[in-house]
């Protein structure tokens, strides 16, 4: 019998999957765990929190984001997720409120099923946001930036230009901060890569 690459309790009993954790047998990757021999990508990261996102058309944006962009770890449980308020959708019945942001038809891709910010709109979120900003979120911030292929000087233009935000000014220092210290490719910006939409 094939088994599918991600096991949760859907298909076994949390019993059953702990002991599977425990004989070796499967990784934990979220709530869910994956055969020792399947690749983990964005696609299964992403399979991990379709389930709980798709029922109520959630967004997974920042640190969520970033995990699932294989940028930085899996927030701890309960998860929050984003609304797009262009969607008009209400949940209130979630544990956790869900943040809601405008975002731009730019600003999300749909992967494995699960609505998420793309790596630049997670990395200027990430920028603008964390009340915390210390070397794991600089580390993530230019590996969603590389993702993106966008330098940390070009990404601070964007929201130079963007209109008021929450966290502008600190996002442009901080994408700036980010910038600094390394050899980097020169700034190239010719034109929007994102359109950046008020939070």
């Amino acid at each position: 019998m094939h088994l599918p690459a991600l096991l949760d309790t859907a298909l076994f009993a949390e019993a059953e999957l702990s002991a599977l954790r425990l004989d070796g047998d499967c990784l934990p990757l979220g709530p869910a765990v994956v055969a020792l021999d399947e690749p983990i990508d964005a696609a299964l990261r992403a399979a991990v929190l379709a389930p709980e996102a798709a029922r109520y058309d959630l967004v997974a944006a920042d640190r969520l984001a970033a995990w699932v962009h294989g940028a930085g770890d899996l927030p701890a449980p309960p998860f929050r997720f984003t609304v797009d308020r262009n969607d008009g959708v209400r949940t209130r019945v979630l544990a956790v409120p869900p943040r809601e942001v405008l975002l731009s038809p730019g600003d999300v891709a749909l992967i494995a099923g699960l609505r998420v910010t793309t790596p630049l709109r997670t990395a200027l979120d990430l920028a603008r946001l964390e009340d915390e900003f210390g070397e794991s979120e600089r580390l993530s911030v230019l590996a969603l930036l590389a993702l993106a292929d966008v330098q940390p000087c070009d990404a601070a233009a964007l929201l130079e230009v963007a209109p008021i935000l929450p966290g502008k000014r600190r996002g442009i220092d901080r994408l700036r901060d980010c910038g600094r210290g390394r050899h980097r490719a020169p700034c190239r910006l010719a034109g929007p890569h994102s359109s950046v939409s008020a939070a």
